[in-house]
């Protein structure tokens, strides 16, 4: 199953401006990245895996290996803060599934489900912080929605990663070597929005949701 890590430049939102994190909108739907209602800023680690054979096809435009794509994707805040609350050391997932027999492009706005989990150790204003910033820099992919909080956990050796989402989930990783050396990269591939312009490929030994 596929497996990405990803290390963004530092993300930011001022006030009504779009969201320099906002993906495009590459299935042309009316659904978009919500704005956030406070200056932000964060940069951490995006950790993601879905059901699909790597490198996943739905980057691409193309059908997903199953009947469908679900998964999760995993932000990892180093530094941050959304106005004066400070966001240092949590982190918010992202877990949906898109429709059987549609790409994930096409299907954006219409998937099964589209939970949110947000770190449970998070005070309420930075639990109402991360909402925000979780809506704006993805558009809600389902009707489907729901958020919930539990403790998120992320262990890293070398190339094995490990991520936990509470009892609900989550999957373990290692990134694939390529064939020049260091870990295999995917550049701007078609489905590409600011926070997956560049990352590393990895392959998923483990994956629940």
């Amino acid at each position: 199953m596929d497996s990405v890590h990803h290390r963004p430049d530092d993300a930011r939102h001022r006030g009504e401006e779009k969201a320099e994190t906002a993906p495009a909108n590459n299935a042309g739907t009316a659904n978009s990245a919500a704005p956030a209602t406070q200056p932000w800023h964060m940069s951490g680690d995006l950790e993601e895996a879905c059901k699909c054979n790597g490198a996943c096809p739905c980057w691409f435009g193309n059908m997903p290996t199953r009947m469908n794509c679900g998964g999760h994707v995993a932000a990892f805040i180093d530094k941050g803060a959304y106005g004066n609350t400070p966001l240092d050391g949590l982190a918010f997932v992202r877990t949906g599934q898109s429709q059987d027999g549609k790409t994930m492009l096409e299907n954006m706005g219409n998937w099964t489900f589209d939970y949110l989990y947000i770190d449970e150790k998070a005070t309420p204003d930075q639990r109402k912080a991360l909402e925000q910033i979780a809506w704006a820099t993805m558009p809600k992919m389902s009707k489907d929605t729901q958020v919930k909080y539990v403790p998120i956990t992320r262990t890293v050796d070398g190339k094995e990663h490990k991520v936990q989402v509470g009892s609900v989930g989550g999957f373990s990783a290692h990134l694939v070597e390529g064939g020049m050396g260091g870990t295999t990269k995917i550049v701007n591939p078609p489905g590409a929005d600011p926070m997956h312009a560049e990352y590393e490929q990895g392959e998923t030994s483990s994956f629940t949701f």
